[in-house]
């Protein structure tokens, strides 16, 4: 039986976009996530 290599096949370059898409669009969001909480997580001097 012979196995095919799947998204990393030269035959499938559309599914391959469509995963490295929603990769890419997941990590920006994690991103923002994060740099929305930044700013609220570091306690400001006022508060000591």
């Amino acid at each position: 039986m012979s196995r095919g290599k799947g998204i990393l096949d030269r035959e499938n370059p559309e599914k391959r976009d469509e995963i490295v898409a929603l990769l890419t669009k997941a990590y920006w969001m994690e991103v923002e996530t994060a740099m929305s909480q930044s700013p609220t997580s570091i306690p400001s001097p006022m508060t000591w």
